[in-house]
């Protein structure tokens, strides 16, 4: 069946340009339906690994702000449209992996019928469907990001029980506030957390009193349904063009030899586990791309290309993630205050403790002050007219 759309993602991202939410949030939403509508059927053989293009993709942004909604609403609108298993966000590890078993189908490849359970969590709330300190439900995550041909599991008896052919995304969202409650300590930087792609906003992309003087362009609606139909059925092995994989070569030394030296592409220790998974995150990412463009199962130079550049802009903002985590006595009270000085360029110690009172005394107050002078994020200057002490943002 031919497509409708010379790229799906391209015609996703003008389908949603009359929003407020930020650009990037539509667009790696866009990456989570291609990825969720591949399912298993589609890629990639690796030495002795098969990486498939499925996404763990989370939307962060402060309540109410960020617009953060919106996106995954008119994704989920999509998945259901091409009837893709979509599990809802408050729901029990037991009838979650049910729910897996459920999802049960089989594709014909070559002369072999192969069995696959995808799913794919949809969640407005991540923190509610996460739970707190659920470390089981993030183990459980942790496994089925890779696919395997056989997960096994301990049934509510005692016994075990096998799913073939796991398939797992996610298109969720969540406020900064819940990753302290939901993200324990012990997991941040690893398994986990280094298989999330986060996007990080601190605000809404543009402003739109009325949208009802933007209408829903029902024509393309229609094409981007069409076309993701056609997505669905792709399947088969990728294969990088020699072009792209000579480029891919070059660009995976020169990460290697930047963490080698101590100057990986993101320098918070917590994204070691991350950093070193770039290069599946590129491939994943570049998979999509050429389905979102075409069904030759061929990841093109352009594509590789493409899939670097998105993922080091997602990567712009991504250390500030944890960034209210950490072992540190007062780490998201400084955090608090780095971003509210940051955000207003200078501002006094008086406005401060206005803002802070009920998080922060002068006693914390002047621990803090100590650290982020420290830091040489913030300049203290303490003007002798108005007897103030003024922080000014120097990032």
């Amino acid at each position: 069946m031919p497509r409708k759309l010379d790229d799906f993602l391209r015609a996703y991202i003008e389908y949603t340009q009359n929003s407020e939410s930020p650009v990037s949030y539509h667009t790696w939403c866009g990456i989570g339906l291609v990825s969720s509508a591949l399912e298993r059927r589609c890629f990639m053989e690796w030495g002795h690994t098969t990486i498939y293009p499925n996404q763990y993709i989370v939307l962060i942004g402060p309540s109410g702000r960020a617009r953060k909604g919106e996106p995954i609403d008119i994704a989920r609108s999509f998945l259901d449209h091409v009837g893709c298993n979509l599990i809802p966000e408050s729901i029990t590890r037991e009838a979650l992996i049910r729910r897996m078993r459920e999802a049960m189908s089989h594709y014909q490849y070559g002369e072999k019928l192969v069995a696959q359970c995808p799913i794919v969590i949809v969640a407005e709330e991540f923190a509610v469907f996460l739970g707190e300190n659920n470390i089981r439900l993030l183990t459980d995550m942790t496994n089925w990001y890779d696919s395997r041909k056989k997960w096994t599991y301990d049934t509510k008896h005692e016994g075990t029980d096998n799913i073939h052919g796991v398939c797992a995304n996610v298109i969720a969202s969540m406020a900064p506030d819940w990753i302290p409650l939901t993200l324990p300590q012990g997991v941040i930087g690893g398994g986990f957390t280094s298989r999330i792609l986060f996007v990080v906003e601190h605000k809404k992309g543009k402003t739109i009193a009325d949208p009802t003087a933007f209408p829903r362009d029902e024509v393309l609606e229609r094409a981007l349904q069409h076309d993701l139909e056609v997505i669905k059925r792709l399947k088969g092995q990728f294969y990088f063009t020699d072009e792209a994989k000579a480029a891919y070569i070059d660009w995976y030394t020169k990460e290697e030899e930047r963490i080698e030296r101590g100057n990986p592409a993101l320098q918070d220790p917590r994204f070691a586990g991350y950093v070193s998974r770039r290069a599946t995150h590129v491939k994943k990412i570049g998979m999509v791309l050429s389905s979102s463009r075409g069904g030759d199962l061929k990841l093109t130079i352009g594509d590789f290309r493409r899939a670097r550049q998105m993922l080091e802009r997602v990567e712009v903002n991504m250390e500030e993630v944890f960034g209210r985590v950490g072992r540190a006595t007062y780490s998201e009270q400084t955090y608090l205050i780095l971003e509210f000085i940051e955000q207003r360029k200078e501002v006094t110690k008086s406005e401060l403790m206005r803002h802070f009172y009920r998080d922060v005394d002068s006693k914390m107050m002047d621990i803090i002050e100590s650290t982020i002078h420290t830091m040489r994020l913030v300049e203290r200057d303490t003007r002798k007219i108005e007897g103030e002490i003024v922080y000014i943002w120097k990032g």
